[in-house]
């Protein structure tokens, strides 16, 4: 399990929530979004790098965004 923090830009909160959403329908972890001054953060927890991988294929879908993977951690129990 890993602990992931996404930074995004050029896309609305609402886009994020909406992918992590419909992403988390397979792994029913929780997630938390929020915008601070240009940019929208996520915080959320995969299960391996391969689901990293498909998220990260699902926003590349969005037209004009902007995203880094701020941190990824491992995450214990």
């Amino acid at each position: 399990m890993m602990e992931v923090k996404l930074e995004c830009k050029n896309v609305s909160c609402e886009k994020i929530a909406n992918r992590l959403s419909k992403f988390r329908e397979t792994s029913p972890f929780g997630y938390k979004v929020w915008v601070y001054k240009d940019g929208v953060f996520a915080f959320f927890r995969v299960e391996s790098i391969s689901d990293l991988n498909e998220l990260a294929n699902r926003l590349k879908r969005i037209k004009e965004i902007e995203f880094t993977f701020q941190q990824i951690h491992k995450a214990w129990g």
